[in-house]
């Protein structure tokens, strides 16, 4: 299918600081549903190319994401555990995962920062004043005007509070091209 082969092509990245594999599961079972029939390597090679970089790490890969892999399931045993811990980054260890999350930030055309709590160390680490200006919205849900002024502050004033939940910020601002 033509629009299949397309889904690697698009521009999405996601940097998360869950250690869940929502989004991941998410993707894989909405590409396995729409697209069925097709071969097991071509959801993989498609899945493989969003980047989703989990900066404290996540809870084990998915089953096609190679070994060391558990299911997306809430069971959980001594097995899965172990799978799950092997995974989680500490949050002081410097990784690579940070350069390369700074680097999408650098490079992107819009960027959006959905839930996120903006603590400070986190919007340093991310280096979230250096984004390019006028590409950054952030919801702001259940924050005050004196909240939104100190994130505002630390990031360079780069971000534009955009009123709503995750949702409506996206229906409302993202841009499609």
């Amino acid at each position: 299918n033509s629009i299949f082969k397309h889904f690697g092509q698009n521009k999405l990245s996601i940097i998360t600081f869950n250690y869940d594999r929502t989004v991941e599961e998410f993707f894989n079972t909405s590409l396995r549903n729409t697209y069925a029939n097709l071969k097991e390597e071509d959801y993989v090679i498609a899945l493989s190319k969003v980047p989703i970089i989990h900066l404290h790490g996540r809870l084990g890969n998915l089953n096609y994401q190679g070994t060391h892999s558990r299911a997306f399931s809430p069971l959980i045993n001594a097995h899965t555990m172990k799978l799950a811990t092997e995974n989680i980054k500490i949050i002081h260890e410097v990784t690579q995962d940070f350069s390369r999350a700074k680097k999408l930030l650098a490079d992107a055309e819009q960027v959006f920062f959905l839930g996120f709590g903006y603590n400070p160390k986190n919007m340093e680490r991310l280096d979230v004043g250096a984004i390019p200006p006028g590409i950054a919205k952030g919801t702001a849900l259940g924050m005050t005007l004196h909240e939104w002024s100190t994130v505002s502050t630390l990031a360079n004033g780069k971000i534009e509070r955009v009123e709503g939940d995750c949702m409506a910020c996206l229906r409302e601002h993202v841009i499609f091209n």
